[in-house]
């Protein structure tokens, strides 16, 4: 999968140009590779720009997901913005219908650690609706996602207390 992502506020913006890809040594587990352009532009500061590596896993049984994740575990250097520290993740989702996906995850970073809870409904297999909550501190979000083949539009709505409003646009492309 290749894709772009792009989160920005007034004079802040950060651009992920990424691949990922998968190894499935069988049918149950899968473990995952992801290659990033990290690209920070902070306005009178000028534009940095660093490659970040990501490790994951993903068990499956019947309709329960586990995964574990290490995100930027190459602690990129975006100059004058600083290094950015590893992620550790892991998560677990449900599927009581294949309409709905019930998820749960912890979040480790720098010390600290939060928590999320989200949900995602398919209105049809081509359309899903996306909502979710999330601690330390407390935010909200929602969003929608549009597949058409191998190609994915995803937008998705945040609010986090002190940073206010964002807004997610992803384009993504699956071939396989």
């Amino acid at each position: 999968m290749a894709g772009t992502a792009s989160l920005g506020f007034d004079r802040f913006r950060e651009v992920d140009v990424y691949a990922c890809g998968t190894y499935r040594p069988g049918r149950q587990l899968a473990v995952g590779l992801g290659l990033h352009w990290l690209l920070v532009d902070q306005g009178v500061r000028g534009i940095r720009a660093a490659p970040a590596v990501d490790l994951g896993m993903l068990w499956q049984v019947g309709r329960f997901r586990l995964g574990a994740a290490g995100r930027s575990l190459n602690r990129p250097d975006i100059g004058s913005a600083g290094l950015i520290p590893p992620r550790f993740l892991a998560g677990f989702e449900y599927s009581p219908v294949d309409e709905l996906i019930l998820a749960a995850d912890a979040t480790y970073c720098s010390g600290s650690t939060s928590a999320g809870f989200g949900c995602e409904f398919l209105l049809i297999p081509q359309l899903a609706i996306r909502a979710g909550v999330g601690t330390a501190p407390l935010r909200f979000g929602g969003g929608l996602g549009v597949r058409v083949g191998p190609v994915g539009l995803d937008y998705a709505y945040g609010f986090h207390p002190q940073l206010g409003e964002s807004h997610h646009l992803g384009v993504t492309v699956a071939w396989h």
